[in-house]
């Protein structure tokens, strides 16, 4: 039996791992599905020890079901676990862990846990005054961001997998000055088919790297749109001066 203040996490494969909370902090960040940050211990196998854990809590209220999942009624939880694990399975960058926690919600890694910050369209960095993560951001390179976008756009179309159509790509940007990118709005993420007027022998590969191409296209738009609103920090590469941001993969 559960006690108040443990959490029942489950995998995929419907496993579950039962885990204590610490600390709970509800959100308030308006339309936001994220609804809560939460951290937890996880107890080591055979061990007195634990692993502390932060996650985050998402309402689950945008995925696309194909029509068999409609007809099945799979739960909207089950129907983002899965994308998560058919983008993971496609080497496609994603959220690290994610578990199921009921028909309608998940928890997954806190990406700003350590300090980090997500950066896309649906962020709030117009809305604040600048800080020092938007000032590594206004740094980043360009053409590198472009061409790691344009490699994940290529990856999905070869995995016949068809990205979200709106904010598929988020960057996250690291305190040390590392970055990364993820694909963490995953709602409408399908296999391209099974959806009617994609898949076709004549017209599949061309209109899915296309779609994949303009889908991904939204990140770098914003990140340059965001840079021209910046002052660059001064890099100063060696003697002891800031070193440029770099990308994690």
């Amino acid at each position: 039996m559960l006690k108040e203040d443990d959490l029942k996490l489950e995998g995929k494969g419907g496993e579950t791992t039962t885990v204590r909370v610490i600390d709970r902090q509800p959100m308030n960040a308006g339309n936001s599905e994220i609804i809560e940050k939460v951290t937890v211990a996880l107890m080591y196998p055979n061990s007195a020890r634990e692993r502390i854990i932060y996650l985050v809590v998402k309402r689950i209220s945008n995925v696309i079901p194909n029509e068999w999942e409609r007809d099945k009624k799979i739960p909207p939880a089950h129907l983002w676990l899965s994308r998560w694990q058919l983008l993971k399975d496609a080497g496609i960058p994603v959220v690290p862990m994610v578990r199921g926690l009921d028909r309608e919600s998940v928890a997954m890694t806190d990406l700003t846990a350590d300090g980090s910050a997500v950066y896309g369209k649906s962020d709030m960095t117009a809305l604040r005054k600048p800080n020092n993560l938007d000032f590594l951001v206004a740094n980043i390179n360009l053409n590198e961001l472009e061409q790691q976008v344009s490699a994940i756009a290529q990856r999905a179309t070869e995995h016949g997998i068809l990205l979200a159509r709106d904010d598929a790509l988020a960057l996250i940007m690291h305190p040390n000055g590392n970055w990364e990118l993820m694909a963490l709005d995953i709602g409408d993420t399908r296999e391209a088919k099974y959806i009617k007027g994609i898949y076709s022998e004549e017209m599949y590969p061309n209109r899915l790297k296309e779609k994949n191409r303009h889908a991904v296209e939204a990140i770098v738009l914003y990140i340059s749109a965001l840079q021209k609103k910046m002052e660059p920090i001064p890099q100063k590469v060696g003697d002891g001066g800031l070193e440029p941001p770099t990308s994690r993969m």
